[in-house]
């Protein structure tokens, strides 16, 4: 397994009417990263027929609960064992169980990983929870060792009540990674909850990198150099290019964003990210509205919208854009089209308004922002900043980067 926290998904026991397309949709979009498939109520064929909506590409990222033998037929990843298949006689393959104490888990040495659950009170049981099957709630470093020292931290999954909400804590507790499972399948819309958890992976709005170059050459250059300091929000954004000059400066950056697990959007061009599949548009005020851009794009495809004052930030579409930019904080040299500067003022009563009106998307600030002014647009509710000017016109722009991504970890260890 590797070192990186682990994103697992986890099937409900009775299929969802859109299993496949979804399940597609969120190994498409590395949403997760492995996907389990568990449906003790089906028989080899029902599940046969699930397996065969999925791509086959994508099918070694595939762990099966019951009838082993479609693994090697089909080429999944490997059995995930259970107090119904405790057992696997199969080929060599990727191996991991299910756990659900601490003697359990001190008995379960040569897995790839196991799941240890419940961590939280279940969402897909109600009732089910840490109490009544024996475990306590983690909380400090010392009851982190006593429940994953028997096991390899890295090799232990949190499962049972896991949301996008507890994925810091449950990083934070020590464990390798996370299960999900009536986080997204009992949300109203799965594809929001998988979009919210991609954004959550990549880019945790802490900081978004919008390029500044004119030719793919140059913006190549910036993200290679914003990657190498730990970005993981890229905004390709190019006004005046032609559209083969822009999809060429995607295709130069997006292997390396999706390599360095970064998100990877276009500004403005609903068709390019389209069609090039990357993870989203950024959409301007005189662009395509955030609704009719989702009609467009994949139910996966994040979409971000641009707001100036209060007024823009209340006719914004929260129901199909993702997250909202909003500025400028001050003065810059970036943006021919210069709004208003909001300053701390503007952003605090913006946040205020969404907090009183119930609205919870995220917002980047954006527009001048230095890493001194971190601190201060987290603080009033902001999720995270967008740069390109204090990046790509510094001396160094890799140290530029860590000086942002610096700043951000500090307020979120505070």
């Amino acid at each position: 397994m590797e070192d990186k926290f682990q994103i697992l998904l986890f099937t409900p026991e009775t299929p969802h009417p859109d299993e496949g397309e979804i399940l597609t949709a969120a190994l498409e979009y590395n949403a997760v990263d492995i996907m389990h498939l568990r449906h003790p109520g089906l028989n080899k064929e029902e599940l046969r027929e699930i397996l065969k909506q999925i791509p086959i590409c994508f099918r070694d990222r595939i762990k099966l609960h019951d009838h082993f033998s479609l693994i090697g037929e089909l080429g999944l990843l490997g059995p995930h064992l259970n107090s119904r298949n405790p057992n696997y006689e199969g080929y060599p393959s990727h191996l991991s169980r299910s756990c659900h104490s601490i003697q359990e888990l001190a008995e379960a040495q040569d897995y790839d990983y196991v799941t240890l659950s419940p961590i939280f009170p279940s969402i897909s049981k109600p009732g089910y929870g840490p109490v009544n099957r024996g475990l306590v709630p983690v909380h400090t470093e010392a009851d982190v060792h006593t429940y994953l020292s028997p096991v390899h931290k890295g090799k232990v999954i949190a499962l049972g009540g896991v949301t996008i909400e507890n994925l810091d804590q449950v990083e934070k507790m020590g464990f390798g990674g996370a299960a999900l499972l009536g986080a997204i399948w009992q949300a109203q819309d799965p594809y929001k909850e998988l979009r919210r958890l991609k954004m959550r992976r990549g880019g945790r709005f802490g900081l978004q990198y919008i390029t500044n170059g004119t030719t793919p050459a140059e913006v190549k250059e910036e993200v290679k150099a914003v990657l190498k300091g730990g970005c993981r929000w890229i905004q390709i954004r190019m006004k005046e290019a032609e559209v083969k000059t822009l999809l060429l400066a995607i295709y130069n950056v997006k292997k390396m964003c999706q390599e360095a697990g970064a998100i990877l959007l276009v500004d403005d061009c609903v068709p390019l990210a389209r069609n090039t599949r990357i993870d989203g548009v950024h959409l301007g005020k005189d662009d395509m509205s955030p609704a009719q851009a989702r009609q467009f794009l994949s139910p996966m495809a994040i979409i971000g919208s641009t707001a100036n004052n209060l007024e823009q930030v209340q006719h914004l579409d929260f129901a199909n854009a993702d997250y909202a930019g909003v500025g400028p904080l001050r003065f810059t040299t970036t943006k021919k089209k210069l709004a208003p500067v909001l300053g701390i003022e503007g952003y605090e009563q913006i946040f205020s308004w969404m907090r009183s009106s119930g609205h919870d998307m995220p917002v980047v600030a954006i527009g001048g922002v230095t890493p001194e002014d971190v601190p201060s647009l987290l603080k009033v509710g902001a999720q995270g900043v967008a740069v390109s000017g204090a990046i790509s016109n510094a001396p160094d722009p890799t140290s530029a980067t860590h000086q942002f991504i610096a700043q951000l970890s500090n307020f979120s260890k505070n």
